[in-house]
């Protein structure tokens, strides 16, 4: 009850196809276990421009990302 904000920062890898690999993903920091309930819940549903190489010939690579998600909750 009550209004509760927090803030989960997340790691994890993106493959080629713009995908979260779900075996990758570390919680950095984590303000409450519920927070970090909905990004685990929703995080694999995100789907992301894939990192790519540099150059004429450039294609699709995994890479990782760090990504913060903010939350506010409303009072009921």
């Amino acid at each position: 009850s009550g209004r509760r904000e927090g803030q989960v920062v997340v790691r994890f890898m993106v493959n080629e196809l713009g995908r979260v690999e779900v075996a990758t993903i570390i919680v950095e920091q984590s303000d409450h276990e519920l927070f970090t309930a909905a990004v685990r819940d929703v995080l694999p549903r995100f789907r992301f421009e894939p990192a790519r190489t540099l150059g004429p010939e450039s294609k699709p690579v995994a890479a990782w990302v760090s990504l913060p998600f903010r939350f506010t909750t409303k009072k009921r």
